[in-house]
């Protein structure tokens, strides 16, 4: 279903700082602890990790990167 990024693909810039996703069992924006860069099977990239209050699996559609 995913894989991971590797090194020579568009991998997204962001910072691992202020990156959030929507966590359901909190029902609010968490920052992601351990953030993961994946694509989606249709080539969209995504971040996956955990909520930092729960510890709960989110995910977050991200920006592609313009070439």
């Amino acid at each position: 279903m995913e894989k991971r990024l590797d090194s020579h693909s568009n991998k997204v810039s962001l910072n691992s700082n202020s990156l959030e996703a929507y966590c359901v069992k909190c029902r609010a924006k968490r920052k992601i602890k351990n953030p993961e860069e994946t694509t989606m099977k249709n080539g969209r990239p995504a971040m996956k990790g955990f909520c930092s209050i729960c510890n709960c699996k989110v995910f977050r559609i991200v920006k592609m990167k313009k070439s």
